[in-house]
């Protein structure tokens, strides 16, 4: 196994075809999120953003759980008929060959007054490697490979956006605008909000921008 081919072919099928299957599963629970915000206007921003978090804990769960489906003992596992048919094909091949005139029967072509052939074709086995499906198991470790190094290089990017906006508040000051603290705390109340987010003021930027997960900060 080279350096670049991470796992094996088996474990990069189960994974592409559980990030296959993710597709109409995120979707699914996207558009459910979707109609539930439009029946439900008028709710709160906490019930919005725990339907949200419900939402995404969920899509998270999706991936081990179709991970586990897709494995023999979750009883989906990806089909092996490819195989099976070749190693049928290439042991019924090998049984021909290794038959015995005798033991089947057949009169021989002199015994009939027959010329018998000089030579005599056999058709040629198809080889596994000229299967698109066995290509693409061949091809998924390294498709696996090169998706979670994309993983890896956006949760870096992620990091250093969160690095920066971090920066941003240690480098900002107490807004004391007592006008714009009431006017916040006023949106808070209608929102329904039970924190009001802390207001900083930083010369770096010229436009408002929110930073912070636990704690945001205007």
């Amino acid at each position: 196994m080279s350096g670049f081919n991470l796992f094996d072919a088996e474990v990069s099928v189960r994974i592409v075809l559980t990030l296959l299957h993710f597709l109409w599963q995120g979707l699914l629970i996207a558009m459910v999120v979707g109609v539930v915000n439009l029946i439900a206007r008028r709710a709160t921003a906490s019930g919005r953003y725990l339907l949200s978090f419900i939402a995404m804990a969920l899509m998270l769960a999706c991936l081990p759980v179709t991970f586990w489906y897709l494995s023999p003992e979750g009883g989906l596992a990806p089909s092996r008929e490819l195989s099976t048919t070749f190693s049928t094909s290439e042991s019924m091949s090998l049984s021909v060959a290794g038959l015995d005139a005798d033991s089947v029967g057949i009169v021989a072509p002199a015994e009939l007054g027959v010329n018998a052939p000089e030579t005599v074709s056999v058709p040629e086995v198809v080889k596994p490697e000229s299967s698109p499906a066995l290509r693409w198991e061949i091809a998924t470790p390294y498709l696996v490979s090169i998706y979670l190094i994309g993983v890896v290089l956006m949760l870096g990017r992620l990091l250093f956006a969160f690095y920066g906006g971090e920066r941003l508040r240690r480098q900002s000051e107490p807004l004391a605008d007592q006008r714009i603290l009431n006017a916040l705390s006023q949106q808070a109340t209608r929102m329904r909000l039970r924190i009001v987010p802390a207001v900083a003021v930083c010369h770096r930027i010229s436009s408002p921008i929110i930073v912070g997960v636990l704690k945001p900060t205007i």
